[in-house]
C-alpha cells in the first residue's frame, strides 16, 4: 500500500507573492510615468498650437495692412496713369505688387483660420 507525503514550504510561496507585489508596484510607477509623459507631450502640443495661432493672427493683420497700403498705391498709380505722368510698365508693376499682397492676405487668413481650428 503506497503512502504519499506532501510538504509545502511557505517561505518559497511567500517569496513568490512578494516578487509579484514588487512587480506590480513597478508597473504602477511605470504607468504613472507614462501618464506624466503623455500630459507633458499634450501640454507641449497645446503650447505649440497657441504659438502658431498667435503667429498666424499677427501675419494676417500684417498682410491686411500691407494689402490696404498696396491698394492705395495702386489707386494712386492708376490716377497718375490717367494723367499721363507714368507709363504702363509702372502701372503693371504696381498692379502685380497689389495682386501679390492679396495672395499673401488670403494665405495668412486661411492659415489663421486653420490654426484657430487646430487650437
Amino acid at each position: 500500500m503506497p503512502i504519499g507525503l506532501s510538504l509545502g514550504i511557505p517561505i518559497y510561496n511567500n517569496r513568490i507573492y512578494r516578487t509579484a507585489i514588487e512587480k506590480s508596484k513597478i508597473e504602477i510607477q511605470q504607468a504613472n510615468l507614462d501618464l506624466l509623459n503623455t500630459k507633458t507631450v499634450l501640454n507641449q502640443q497645446i503650447e505649440q498650437a497657441y504659438i502658431s495661432l498667435q503667429n498666424s493672427v499677427l501675419q494676417y493683420e500684417s498682410a491686411s495692412r500691407q494689402m490696404d497700403l498696396n491698394k492705395q498705391s495702386y489707386d494712386i498709380v492708376t490716377a497718375q496713369m490717367k494723367l499721363g505722368s507714368i507709363d504702363y510698365v509702372q502701372l503693371q508693376q504696381q498692379r502685380l505688387t497689389y495682386i501679390q499682397s492679396i495672395q499673401n492676405f488670403l494665405q495668412a487668413k486661411y492659415s489663421a483660420v486653420l490654426n484657430e481650428q487646430i487650437y
